[in-house]
């Protein structure tokens, strides 16, 4: 299992909750603002910090900006609905996804190859979550169909699972030359 030390986890989560700030008022992201990144957040907040209480307060901070975003940033309604608790399923379940992984985590090329294939398993299954939820129970969508649904989730897909996955390998690369550097200190020692 991957561990980290108290002072570790402080960083991280700090990392986290500020890459949530910046990111999640743009959703799709543009040439001046990030994409959300919120579903790799949750799986690397997963991966590293696994107490409930951190999942928590990722949670509540995703809610507070979607709050202030809305009633003071003049973001759009469009996305609050009914379907919006279904985020919280979807979060965990990328939260799971990287919990999971950390049980066995190692560094080297069997289990990077596992560790991408279930951050795009679980960032696909909390963006069919959330995508799913709102298409079928938001109201927005007139006459909900299976054709209808397809042609949504399709147009959503790769820019969400795409810029989950680049984020965390974005983290899994920071890991890796973290690793590598305290490798090299304890070398010298």
């Amino acid at each position: 299992m991957m561990t980290t030390n108290l002072r570790q986890q402080i960083l991280i989560f700090l990392g986290l909750t500020a890459l949530m700030l910046a990111t999640r008022f743009h959703h799709f992201g543009s040439a001046l603002h990030m994409p959300d990144a919120s579903l790799a957040i949750f799986f690397v907040a997963g991966f590293y910090l696994r107490r409930v209480a951190f999942f928590a307060f990722l949670g509540a901070e995703a809610v507070l900006i979607d709050y202030v975003a809305v009633n003071f940033a003049g973001i759009s309604t469009w996305c609050i609905t009914p379907a919006y608790g279904a985020l919280a399923l979807s979060y965990l379940v990328a939260w799971a996804g990287g919990y999971w992984i950390s049980r066995n985590a190692s560094f080297n090329t069997a289990f990077a190859l596992r560790l991408t294939l279930t951050a795009f398993a679980a960032t696909s299954t909390g963006f069919l979550i959330a995508d799913g939820a709102f298409y079928w129970l938001s109201g927005r969508i007139v006459e909900p169909n299976w054709t209808g649904y397809w042609s949504h989730m399709t147009l959503y897909f790769a820019s969400f699972v795409g810029a989950a996955c680049a984020y965390i390998a974005a983290a899994a690369l920071l890991q890796g030359v973290v690793h590598l550097a305290e490798r090299r200190r304890h070398a010298a020692i």
